[in-house]
């Protein structure tokens, strides 16, 4: 989206895409533009104006060094030099349907983090992206507690202003549904451009009728986090699966929109993938399910950590899987997740902190994901 669009991410900062967080700054040397955060934007749609010719467009920019761009363009385009040609490419082979005006670019794409509000504590998560972590980081080994982190209205009025050029606007948490802000700017698209499509990445514990309200007037795009069936998924969200069912079952008929299931791959569903797709794989509301995403921090947390044998025996019942069920998205999944992070240490702390977890959540994860007691 580096071509038409802005992220922002938890912290503020604003980038061009996802991957290209402001904050990972041992990525510095091989991005666009320093780091910035959006309180330190006059105005967001000038920012990209000036920014965008004079970095995403330049024909000495070469491509296969721009990490942000390879980790998601990868094998595709390696042998496209500059970043001006990837677009050009994706434009013909229609895999962008958007268009830029280069002499005069409009954020056009919109993705953004209003705060780290989240009413859920999942396992594989930490205070950055919950508030429900922040006072469990320090038990768990994370880095640093940065406390609740949200945008200023200042900055929630920078990004009012550019909706009227938006084609989509992707809001992410924290849990989206738990901060107002999201709800008040929702409305405010509903009202001044109807016509951009509204994308959220959501637990989907706390639909309302207000909620509805909004997804009846916009077209909606509802990604929900769906990480194992019944108390596995009570267990790793630290919510209840019953109730994410019902309010999914709800948007569909109310809105006649099916849903996305993501699945966050961690090593506690990792044996259970199949019992999340055959659950849902065949749900009227259900439009396609998405198992790419894999947890590689914190490590005790990853697949990466299982002994060779266990691993490698499991992945080759995820191939014939993603061969039974050709509406799964898998991407990357074979190519990257390896188990090259194994080690005693790490399997001492997945034991640890899996016990911690046990307490908080108050029963044991291991009745219901028998093949962990392998560790």
């Amino acid at each position: 989206m580096a071509y038409h669009g802005v992220t922002i991410d938890p912290q503020g900062y604003v980038s061009m895409c996802c991957i290209d967080n402001g904050a990972a700054n041992e990525f510095n040397n091989r991005r666009f533009y320093d780091p910035i955060k959006i309180d330190d934007v006059a105005d967001l749609g000038q920012w990209f104006a000036e920014t965008y010719p004079n970095k995403v467009w330049s024909q000495n920019e070469n491509a296969s060094n721009c990490y942000p761009c390879m980790r998601c363009y990868n094998e595709q385009y390696k042998d496209i030099s500059t970043l001006k040609d990837i677009y050009d490419q994706k434009v013909k082979n229609g895999s962008t349907i958007w268009t830029q005006d280069e002499t005069n670019p409009k954020i056009k794409y919109l993705e953004f983090t209003s705060s780290n509000i989240c009413n859920q504590m999942c396992v594989m998560c930490s205070g950055r992206h919950s508030s429900m972590w922040l006072s469990y980081d320090e038990q768990f080994g994370h880095s640093k507690n940065i406390g609740l982190y949200k945008l200023t209205n200042e900055s929630i009025e920078k990004i009012k202003k550019v909706v009227p050029t938006l084609d989509e606007c992707y809001i992410k948490g924290g849990e989206p549904l738990s901060d107002q802000s999201n709800i008040a700017l929702m409305e405010h698209i509903a009202e001044v451009n109807p016509s951009c499509k509204i994308s959220l990445a959501t637990n989907f514990q706390g639909l309302i009728n207000r909620h509805i309200d909004i997804f009846k007037k916009v077209r909606s795009g509802i990604y929900v986090s769906i990480d194992g069936i019944d108390e596995v998924f009570n267990w790793i969200r630290g919510g209840d699966f019953k109730r994410v069912v019902k309010n999914i079952e709800r948007y569909y008929n109310e809105t006649g929109n099916k849903v996305q299931i993501y699945v966050t791959v961690s090593i506690y569903n990792f044996f259970n993938l199949e019992e999340i797709i055959e659950y849902f794989y065949d749900k009227p509301y259900v439009k396609w399910i998405q198992c790419h995403n894999v947890v590689i921090w914190p490590a005790w947390s990853s697949p990466q950590i299982l002994p060779i044998d266990i691993f490698e025996n499991q992945m080759s019942k995820h191939m014939k899987l993603s061969a039974n069920y050709p509406r799964t998205g898998w991407q990357n999944f074979f190519q990257e997740l390896d188990n090259n992070n194994s080690s005693e240490n790490k399997l001492e702390q997945f034991k640890l902190y899996t016990n911690k977890m046990n307490l908080i959540r108050g029963f044991d994860i291991r009745d219901h994901v028998p093949e962990l007691n392998q560790l």
